[in-house]
């Protein structure tokens, strides 16, 4: 689902912007003069608006692209969110969980902003996490640098780690918790495609076709395609059941890797798919996740738009995605090219439909089927999988199948953490 907005209020000078919220779950209010109101998805996002989520969660997309997700029990006011040449946003978190992803911009003016009871952040085109809570305020910094500042002190936090401040003093810097320093899940994507991960909640990372980037699951990240090999990484996982979306770009064949801990998982994508998606079940058994993956189906156009990510465009969004695509493009060509100049090895005599044995008569040729999505056949494949740890965890016993790319069946494959 793409929704495009460009709202602007108000005239003369710096011009307020409004915001578009994406609700996630339920749950998601805004302050009025006589209480709180629920907002639905795509509810317009003002200056001065106060929202909580409660058990709900959601999402503000800012008119320069940058977005803000909110976990649930979290409270803000959004102060500040203007667009006027360079960007001006600066939000209020009273109390919960942000997960920020901050559009680059050239300007020196530009800024993004939090203020919080114990600090204050800015960032410039980065991905970062603030929490408050326990009369604390946290930064866990996931790519780029975020700035610090309480009372007189000021550190700049760097990706991998985290922050903490108390009472307009800086307690600690130090390297992020386990949770957002080592990758749960990395999907790597090679080939003429690219990918994105969509969480249980509706949340998505990664990119389109037309070279819109999106991080909108928190402590999870998306490389360029442009400069090789795509690979999303999420750093915490939840359970229930994620979606996999595969896409063309050009024409060829390629390949998903799926890592989960120290196992990996590789799928041939055929050259007549264009629309992929896989499903991945997670559930955690004794503190850790276990993920099992259901095969991969060819989804067409219109299939495509009941797993698509919920992004909302706008005009800076589009401008940025313009020299994301056109690398990619030039990188596909240029590989092109240097496959077309490689030497081709001589070909060799093909071989006949019989095959002679050493007898001298005749046997047909054996022939060989495409493998599945996952190469080993059902009645064949064992009842156990391993886990990172060197132990064994049973396969779903619950005869669910799915179809694999070619056509036929293939059992879950599960694989521990």
């Amino acid at each position: 689902v793409v929704v495009v907005v460009v709202v602007v209020l108000g005239g003369g000078g710096s011009a307020a912007h409004a915001s578009t919220l994406t609700v996630f779950r339920d749950g998601v209010e805004r302050a009025t003069a006589d209480g709180w109101e629920p907002l639905s998805d795509g509810a317009t996002i003002e200056e001065g608006d106060r929202l909580r989520t409660g058990d709900g969660e959601a999402l503000i997309t800012f008119g320069d692209g940058s977005t803000v997700a909110l976990a649930r029990d979290t409270e803000l006011v959004v102060v500040r969110s203007r667009l006027d040449g360079s960007r001006e946003i600066v939000l209020e978190q009273l109390r919960g969980r942000l997960w920020h992803d901050v559009a680059p911009d050239a300007s020196a003016s530009a800024f993004y902003e939090i203020e919080t009871p114990d600090a204050s952040i800015s960032a410039q085109g980065t991905l970062f996490e603030t929490v408050v809570e326990d009369g604390e305020t946290s930064v866990t910094t996931t790519d780029g640098v975020v700035e610090l500042r309480a009372g007189g002190e000021r550190e700049l936090v760097r990706a991998g780690q985290t922050a903490r401040a108390r009472a307009q003093r800086i307690a600690a810097v130090a390297r992020a918790v386990q949770a957002h320093a080592q990758p749960q899940l990395r999907l790597t994507v090679e080939g003429p495609f690219v990918a994105s991960v969509i969480a249980p909640g509706g949340h998505a990372t990664g990119e389109r076709p037309d070279g819109v980037v999106f991080h909108q699951i928190a402590g999870a990240t998306s490389s360029n395609p442009a400069a090789g090999a795509q690979r999303v990484t999420l750093t915490e996982l939840q359970e229930g059941t994620y979606e996999l979306l595969v896409r063309r770009v050009d024409g060829g064949s390629g390949a998903l890797a799926l890592t989960i801990g120290g196992n990996e998982r590789r799928i041939e994508i055929p050259e007549r798919a264009d629309l992929i998606v896989f499903t991945l079940r997670v559930r955690f058994v004794g503190g850790r996740p276990v993920a099992q993956l259901v095969g991969g189906r060819v989804l067409s156009e219109r299939e495509l738009r009941t797993v698509q990510e919920r992004i909302v465009l706008t005009d800076r969004t589009l401008e940025r995605a313009i020299p994301i695509a056109e690398r990619r493009a030039r990188l596909i060509e240029e590989r092109l090219r240097s496959d077309a100049a490689e030497p081709r090895a001589t070909p060799t005599e093909a071989p006949t439909d019989d095959a002679t044995p050493t007898d001298g008569t005749t046997e047909p040729a054996t022939e060989t089927e495409e493998p599945a999505l996952d190469a080993t056949p059902t009645d064949e494949r064992s009842t156990d999988e391993t886990s990172t740890d060197g132990t064994t965890e049973p396969t779903s016993t619950d005869g669910t199948d799915s179809s694999s790319l070619d056509g036929t069946s293939s059992s879950l494959t599960e694989v521990a953490l």
